[in-house]
């Protein structure tokens, strides 16, 4: 079997070339005049239906245009259509053969995605009991129904195992070749990580909380007419205000990691996109609080944030 393949951009005579090569394939003969192909044997592939039916048709005009009339009369036999149809058309004539019902259709998009969701759900279900702490701590732990457009929250695991899958078909991965990639995957990223250091995400909180403590003096200095502690940026009743509600924000956020610490491992399901939080002193408004703002953010940056910073991406539980 030989495989032409022909790209150009549209317009640019894509077809007319095709008819050419099938007219000249389909009306070579040997030396006993016998057809070297024939067109039931030609498959031919285009993108949309109206390509392909131009395409039977021009190729059968240039077709007797050459004086091949047998081919011409022939050339509805062959497969020339889209990948669609072309696919189910050869699955349906060697269903049969292959075990299968011949009375087959292509399923819709939501059809897909029961049939997936039906074939994998037991495998997901173990896999979120079993690693259950692993997918909060990498952000996995989403529900499909809650999907965010912006791509903000949790991603759902069962999600992502279908883009997986949906990857490894494309690029016709077996089990072996996925597994294979995973290591290779694995192995790149971690030596695009600083070497592995100890998992300091205790010192971690307890800075944050020794920033917090400091701004709660901070402000009570300043409420109190006296002088603030070294390394505070002088301080304004707004700026005393901001950090006043920051501080409501920022107990919130340690009260959040602080959820699990009877666990035996108080951190096993605090996501790493909250230590990230932490690294870059991004702390989102909660109720009745306020995000920081300059004071609480030179106290933050100079401390919590910059030790995290610094560690997050050698920490041990992280590789």
């Amino acid at each position: 079997m030989s495989v032409h393949v022909i790209t150009a951009s549209a317009g640019s005579g894509k077809t007319y070339r095709l008819t050419e090569v099938l007219s000249e394939r389909l009306s070579q003969k040997d030396s006993a005049g016998v057809p070297l192909l024939r067109a039931s044997e030609v498959i031919a592939t285009t993108f949309t239906v109206r390509a392909a039916a131009d395409l039977i048709e021009k190729t059968q005009k240039r077709l007797l245009d050459d004086g091949n009339i047998t081919a011409a009369e022939e050339i509805g036999t062959a497969l020339i259509g889209t990948i669609n149809s072309m696919s189910g058309r050869l699955v349906s004539e060697y269903a049969i053969d292959a075990g299968y019902s011949p009375e087959l259709r292509v399923l819709d998009e939501n059809e897909q995605k029961i049939v997936f969701a039906t074939a994998v759900d037991e495998v997901v279900a173990n896999a979120e009991t079993a690693h259950r702490d692993l997918l909060v701590r990498t952000g996995h732990n989403g529900r499909p129904e809650d999907a965010n457009p912006y791509g903000n929250g949790p991603v759902a695991w069962s999600t992502l195992v279908k883009d997986i899958a949906g990857a490894a078909r494309s690029n016709h991965l077996g089990e072996a070749e996925l597994r294979a990639s995973a290591r290779d995957s694995v192995e790149l990223f971690l030596s695009a990580l600083p070497s592995k250091q100890a998992d300091n995400r205790q010192m971690w909180r307890d800075c944050l909380a020794s920033d917090i403590d400091l701004l709660r003096e901070s402000v009570r200095r300043f409420r109190d007419g006296e002088d603030l502690p070294d390394g505070v940026p002088k301080m304004t009743r707004t700026s005393a205000d901001n950090v006043e509600g920051s501080i409501v924000t920022l107990d919130h956020f340690l009260r959040e990691i602080d959820s699990h610490t009877e666990d035996t491992d108080p951190f096993a399901r605090t996501p790493w996109s909250t230590w990230v939080k932490v690294a870059k002193a991004s702390y989102s408004a909660v109720q009745g609080g306020k995000a920081p703002g300059v004071v609480p953010k030179a106290v933050l940056e100079s401390s919590s944030a910059s030790l995290v910073s610094d560690q997050l991406l050698s920490n041990s539980a992280f590789h």
